[in-house]
């Protein structure tokens, strides 16, 4: 059972942010598959780095950000409460920059620099059935801190205005897994459904010039979508594996409590509030050195071609039995 990403931020899906279970350590040399997986308690730490883009225009009117994360996570993985059912806990730390630029007609440019600091922590549950087949629930909690600083253009003289506030994410999901080994190659293939629910108290923007301070109502963004994941294996030698992956998701509902331009600054993970649908793609390799197990991953994230990243994700186990 290898915590590696099958949906991220939040911290998932694409994007390696957030995290749901897979079956067994997938680097390890494949068993038969009427065996029961060999399942060992680990440590993990993971770093990941993550380039975005969002550009969406219509005639004049446009709405374009771009920016990058930075992903820090520890946990342990394969803590057996019974026979057959496993858990894992992590803690995570997701800093997040971006820049944005926005223009509705009529109406000035404005543009726009925010910074996220997320930690969230996260914990699932996963259920051995046989060899091939698990089920796994997950949830995590964050606390985000979000500072925004935006210019208003176009205008006799420029505007400058700011607002600092602290928000709370939820995230919810569950998995069916399965996984077949053939020889040296594997394969893993999972469906599962994910909400995501974003709950932003009111604050206050200040404007500089002149002096006025702007009430923003409490907004509460909810999302749940589809996922269907796929990575195939190659033992290329013993202690080496290479791999490629894929998934596609499908956004099932999305809402917001109140109407609002921007969605994106009220998380840390913008590719879940843009209400589009798409796929990502990845591949990587792993090795093994006695005791530790190193994997590094390159993942491309396509959210209906208005959303696009791409993320180096690398990560560090070690068994601890």
């Amino acid at each position: 059972m290898k915590i590696q990403s099958i949906m991220m931020g939040i911290c998932l899906i694409g994007n390696g942010q957030m995290v749901m279970a897979a079956p067994v350590t997938q680097n390890q040399p494949t068993q038969p598959s009427h065996e029961m997986c060999s399942v060992i308690p680990k440590g993990i730490f993971s770093y990941g780095y993550t380039d975005f883009n969002f550009d969406s225009t219509e005639g004049l009117n446009y709405l374009k950000f771009q920016g990058h994360s930075n992903l820090f996570s520890v946990g342990a993985d394969n803590i057996e409460l019974m026979p057959t059912l496993y858990a894992g806990v992590s803690l995570f730390q997701v800093n997040t920059s971006m820049d944005w630029q926005m223009a509705v007609i009529p109406g000035d440019d404005s543009s726009n620099s925010q910074n996220i600091q997320n930690n969230s922590i996260f914990g699932h549950v996963l259920k051995q059935f046989n060899s091939n087949f698990f089920v796994d629930v997950a949830g995590a909690y964050g606390r985000n801190r979000i500072s925004s600083n935006v210019i208003t253009i176009n205008t006799p003289a420029p505007e400058f205005g700011s607002a600092i506030y602290h928000n709370d994410n939820w995230l919810a999901g569950v998995n069916g897994i399965y996984r077949q080994t053939y020889n040296q190659f594997d394969a893993t293939a999972s469906i599962g459904y994910l909400y995501s629910q974003i709950n932003s108290p009111s604050y206050n923007f200040t404007v500089l010039s002149p002096a006025t301070v702007l009430p923003v109502e409490p907004l509460t963004n909810e999302v749940s979508m589809i996922t269907e994941n796929l990575e195939i294996g190659d033992h290329i030698r013993p202690a080496t594996r290479v791999f490629i992956n894929g998934g596609l998701f499908q956004v099932v509902e999305f809402s917001n409590s109140r109407p609002v331009l921007f969605t994106p600054t009220v998380g840390v993970l913008p590719q879940l509030f843009v209400d589009q649908s798409g796929f990502r793609l990845g591949a990587g390799v792993g090795v093994n050195f006695h005791d530790l197990n190193f994997r590094l991953e390159e993942k491309y994230y396509n959210a209906g071609n208005v959303f696009t990243s791409w993320q180096t994700l690398a990560t560090v186990q070690w068994m601890l039995d």
